[in-house]
């Protein structure tokens, strides 16, 4: 599955970028991510990127700062199991704009995050794609131990209510060199 333009139905709706996060094993793990950006590629093949804010600076409510939630590994296949309402304090807000997400500390859940596009009245909106163009997100991310990563966009329908994964990447584990690794997944 790879859908870089938005498939029928879709093209007036938006698009949405997101990762997901688990432990695998016993051992001790999280991931760590200083970015995570959509990007679009216009109409002449020229890439921008159209967000790259993922955590919320001026939202004092702890559950606002990153948009996400954690939930049972055992519902990951169950598509309702997906649709929950935000909790985002499940994530550990760094300094210098960097998310810890602590997956040994709860090795039974699965984390979800995805981007903010802007806060308007409290209630967060999604990124409305243009006509003709293709879509892509990427991330920078630090798996640790047990932590492992996943990233993916999805489009989402006008009436916000439906949506369709666009692409999402393979599973990223911890790097024997211990550097920071940028994932991309969509119109390169």
């Amino acid at each position: 599955m790879n859908h870089p333009k938005p498939p029928q139905g879709y093209k007036k709706g938006s698009v949405l970028g997101w990762i997901t996060a688990v432990n695998y094993g016993h051992g001790e793990g999280y991931v760590l991510i200083r970015a995570l950006r959509i990007y679009g590629i216009d109409t002449n093949g020229k890439r921008h990127i159209e967000i790259d804010k993922f955590i919320c600076e001026t939202c004092s409510d702890p559950d606002d700062q990153v948009w996400g939630y954690d939930m049972p590994r055992k519902l990951w296949h169950v598509k309702k199991a997906w649709d929950r309402p935000n909790h985002g304090s499940v994530f550990e807000v760094l300094e210098n704009g960097v998310v810890k997400i602590p997956t040994s500390d709860k090795p039974k859940k699965v984390f979800h995050m995805w981007n903010l596009f802007d806060l308007i009245q409290n209630q967060w909106e999604r990124h409305k794609v243009k006509p003709g163009w293709s879509y892509g997100v990427e991330a920078e991310v630090f798996p640790v131990g047990s932590g492992m990563i996943q990233i993916g966009f999805d489009y989402w329908k006008a009436n916000e209510k439906e949506n369709k994964e666009a692409a999402n990447s393979d599973w990223v584990c911890s790097s024997t060199n211990g550097d920071w690794v940028t994932v991309s997944i969509g119109t390169q």
